[in-house]
């Protein structure tokens, strides 16, 4: 029974987020790009690649180190 419930709970799990893509909201996008120097260009930027996101165009996230 223990068996049952795990494999039902985990069937559930992986078909539930099937094939979902979540993107920026422009809030989202305006809020992180007020930090940018260039915001206009950060905005703009930001905008295309949730636009090729949505589609299901592949897109470059670049990959920011983290400082101790």
């Amino acid at each position: 029974m223990k068996y049952l419930l795990f494999t039902f709970l985990f069937l559930f799990a992986f078909f539930s987020n099937h094939n979902k893509v979540s993107a920026l909201n422009d809030y989202e996008i305006i809020k992180i790009c007020k930090k940018e120097r260039k915001k206009r260009n950060c905005i703009v930027n930001m905008k295309e690649k949730k636009i090729k996101l949505l589609k299901g165009k592949r897109i470059k996230i670049p990959v920011i180190q983290f400082k101790r």
